[in-house]
């Protein structure tokens, strides 16, 4: 039995085109923009309560 640690040739696998391929996988999920709000999103924050407010007011 062998007690030496070895160490793997590959980052993920011994496979060293398998480990650029989840390397640039990897590397382009990290790069993805985040969860920001879109145009629409922004319009719907601000002009909703806006329309809410003015329509409670017209009911009063």
């Amino acid at each position: 039995m062998n007690d030496e640690y070895e160490e793997p040739n590959g980052l993920l696998d011994d496979d060293p085109a398998l480990d650029c391929i989840l390397f640039e996988e990897m590397k382009r999920e990290s790069t993805r923009p985040g969860n920001h709000p879109g145009c629409l999103g922004m319009v719907a924050l601000f002009i909703l309560p806006i329309a809410g407010i003015y329509f409670v007011a017209q009911l009063l």
